[in-house]
């Protein structure tokens, strides 16, 4: 009966009246907002005006469905009511903790479907992807620099941690090629920690209570300079690893990894104890559910990018700059603590240099 663009009018007003009922069980509503959602992305390729025409809209409220109907136009001031597609982000979190009223479309369509629902409910219709998420550290507004130290300086084992993670307990779902595993680890190389006496957020420049599942640690996508702002200071203990969790699988635009990440350092905590410190290979292979030589193996591998980067690197800044100059780049001396193609630029930086390092292994530089 269902499934052409011409039915998805009636289509949209059947499932309201499903809704309203009170006849849908629990098990059935992650199909029921999925029909839905499909309803929606095909209304929008008619000409038709379901929700000037008096069909209610169904929103989600902090993950809760609920309905509005088209009466709430005359509140004196009526709540925002927003449209997200695609990849769930930051904000869309963010905007379902905080109980805002929010719509999902499919993918593509976020603009159409806000302009359907203008025509029912007006302009307090908007675009999640519209909406500006500001991180404020000590109520001052946050803007990352490259001043801020590196989270790996914090955490030394960081990259060991998160190779392992996308090896051993990733998703069934995911299939990270090496080329993909490599660049995650690139970003993370580069991924920063602001400390902060307290810390919080914005939306669209009004302060914002800090949603409980950030937990103290919010992540400030940035391109160049990545950023988790965490409150406290002094050394990191696993509760500061654990709430860091999200945040860094949000840097890292790899969400899935979020439960992995949390559940790996619950493990590692009971297993190591206080303080923090950088697990052995065979408390790794204990907690990932794998063998020491398996984590040996990998861990080589993560290395070996970064091995292939020093060995071509340092015989040319030998000769360029003078031996004692290299050292710092000497895969076998002071270059073995380089651990990512990023120390190393930053260490040619230092040099006076200006590297061009592509993930091949090959390396330019300009003095």
């Amino acid at each position: 009966m269902w499934g052409e663009p011409k039915d998805a009018v009636p289509l949209l007003r059947f499932l309201a009246e499903i809704f309203t009922s009170g006849k849908l069980d629990e098990v059935q509503i992650a199909g029921f907002r999925k029909t839905y959602e499909r309803a929606l992305g095909d209304v929008v390729q008619t000409d038709a005006n379901p929700f000037g025409t008096g069909t209610p809209l169904l929103i989600s409220r902090a993950g809760v469905l609920s309905v509005l109907a088209n009466s709430a136009v005359l509140e004196i001031t009526p709540e925002t009511i927003y449209v997200k597609d695609g990849p769930v982000g930051l904000a869309d979190y963010l905007l379902e903790s905080l109980g805002a009223s929010v719509v999902s479309a499919p993918d593509g369509t976020a603009d159409r479907v806000v302009s359907l629902i203008k025509r029912g409910f007006g302009e307090r219709v908007r675009s999640a992807s519209e909406v500006q998420v500001g991180v404020l550290v000590d109520s001052v507004p946050f803007t990352p620099t490259a001043a801020v130290p590196l989270l790996s300086d914090e955490w030394p084992w960081l990259e060991s941690f998160v190779a392992l993670s996308m090896e051993f307990r990733s998703s069934r779902f995911d299939h990270r090629t090496e080329a993909v595993q490599r660049r995650i680890l690139d970003r993370l190389a580069r991924v920063r920690l602001k400390r902060a006496l307290h810390v919080g957020i914005s939306i669209d420049g009004k302060e914002t209570e800090l949603p409980p599942f950030m937990k103290n640690a919010v992540p400030v996508r940035d391109d160049v300079l990545p950023t988790i702002v965490l409150s406290g200071d002094g050394p990191l203990t696993w509760s500061d690893l654990i709430a860091l969790a999200p945040a860094l699988a949000e840097v890292l635009h790899q969400p899935s990894l979020e439960n992995g990440f949390t559940v790996c350092l619950l493990e590692l905590e009971r297993l190591l104890g206080s303080p923090v410190r950088m697990p052995t290979e065979e408390e790794y292979a204990e907690v990932f559910r794998t063998r020491p030589e398996e984590v040996r193996r990998l861990l080589a591998l993560t290395k070996g990018l970064v091995h292939t980067i020093l060995d071509r690197l340092y015989p040319v800044v030998a000769h360029k700059l003078g031996v004692d100059a290299a050292e710092r780049l000497n895969p076998n001396g002071g270059g073995a603590d380089l651990g990512t193609p990023e120390a190393i630029r930053a260490a040619l930086v230092e040099l006076g240099a200006r590297p061009r390092i592509n993930t091949s292994g090959s390396a330019r530089y300009g003095l």
